[in-house]
């Protein structure tokens, strides 16, 4: 990429940052709309415990349904790992530490999206590179997850891990590295979120039907970690129970 296209892509990411900090810091304390149950989730790891689908141990005036409840616990332990210690007695420092936590997500976010425009994109792959990462950088959903303290950032990165190593394998050549990869990110998506499942689908699906087509004509060697990538899915994709979505 050229010194023009690596300092439109800078110019993206430090304009992704600022706002998404902006929203952050003017954002109210402990969260809009669900974001309580999410910080409620996040304590409640952090001293050992998950979630009932009822209360909330941090809040306790917050009757109802514990809507993050149902959520697989990956995300909400990683965030306790940073920002549990905190908890209760400093939730502004735990508040600001875990949307600091999601910005950077985005931010890595952004810079794979980046990487597929540049894979995918030939002759106009800086073109694509730069356009695809200010499309994702300005979108609401990208600022309003990152400023927040919510999973769908985490999940929005594994996603797009997700992808990009399906497309490094039906563009390039499968690895063994790609295969332990992919196997890896599709376990943290499961772990994160149920509808990760789709994402599965998709890459799986993808790879199985490119490795039919292109069987003839693959190597050996490339036959077994292609193999491994379309069963993959199937095996870390268990279907997700009602409501767990």
């Amino acid at each position: 990429m050229t010194r023009a296209g690596w300092l439109a892509l800078s110019t993206i990411i430090v304009i992704y940052v600022a706002v998404s900090s902006y929203a952050a810091l003017t954002l109210p304390l402990p969260g809009t709309a669900d974001a309580p149950d999410h910080l409620d989730y996040i304590y409640q790891v952090s001293i050992g415990q998950l979630p009932a689908t009822e209360g909330h141990l941090l809040f306790p005036e917050r009757g109802g349904r514990q809507f993050a409840s149902a959520h697989p616990p990956v995300y909400y332990a990683l965030m306790a790992l940073i920002a549990g210690g905190h908890l209760p007695d400093d939730l502004p420092s735990a508040v600001a530490l875990i949307r600091s936590v999601n910005i950077a997500f985005g931010t890595v976010t952004l810079l794979l999206i980046a990487r597929f425009g540049w894979m995918v994109g030939g002759r106009s792959r800086a073109m694509l590179s730069v356009g695809t990462t200010a499309i994702a950088a300005v979108s609401f959903t990208m600022i309003r997850f990152g400023a927040e303290i919510y999973n769908d950032m985490f999940l929005t990165l594994v996603t797009t891990a997700a992808l990009l190593m399906t497309a490094e394998v039906i563009l390039r050549r499968p690895t063994w590295m790609l295969a332990i990869g992919l196997f890896f990110t599709a376990a943290l998506g499961m772990g994160t979120k149920a509808t990760f499942v789709i994402t599965l689908a998709v890459c799986g699906g993808a790879i199985g039907l490119h490795s039919l087509i292109t069987w003839r004509s693959m190597r050996t060697r490339e036959r077994l970690p292609r193999m491994a990538l379309t069963i993959a899915p199937t095996v870390v994709g268990t279907p997700p129970t009602p409501g767990s979505i």
